[in-house]
């Protein structure tokens, strides 16, 4: 019990702790929603990658927005920042998997995992800029 509780704590009181448990989401989803997509319902895997790219993107706007910066700057202004600058994460993510999958030939969950992996401590701090965030808000 003193875990959970320890964890909660850092979770409310720590943006980077809240991203990291925010990022466990798009994660599950990152991979989970291909898996279903691909085996369980037999869509291309570039196809599949591709939405649910688009479906995480919005999952994670509004949960870097309200959880993890606690923002309540101009809804629009910061969707647009976050569109550019996750939509240019996300063009490296989607070309990195394609590179991997397509011309490596590795296997597309784990393509994406490597992919993912890379590139999410670094939208962090790109992110925190886009929310005009600072701890001590």
């Amino acid at each position: 019990m003193h875990f959970a509780t320890g964890l909660f704590k850092a979770i409310k009181k720590n943006s980077a702790t809240r991203f990291v448990f925010t990022s466990g989401i798009s994660a599950l989803l990152s991979m989970g929603l291909p898996i279903i997509f691909v085996d369980g319902l037999h869509v291309k895997e570039e196809i599949a990658v591709a939405l649910v790219f688009i479906v995480v993107f919005h999952v994670n706007f509004f949960n870097v927005r309200c959880f993890v910066f606690r923002s309540s700057g101009p809804l629009l202004k910061e969707y647009v920042r976050f569109l550019l600058t996750n939509g240019l994460f996300r063009l490296i993510d989607y070309l990195g998997f394609l590179l991997m999958f397509r011309v490596l030939g590795v296997y597309y969950i784990l393509s994406l995992f490597i992919i993912l992996s890379i590139t999410t401590m670094a939208r962090f701090f790109v992110f925190r800029n886009i929310f005009n965030f600072s701890e001590k808000q």
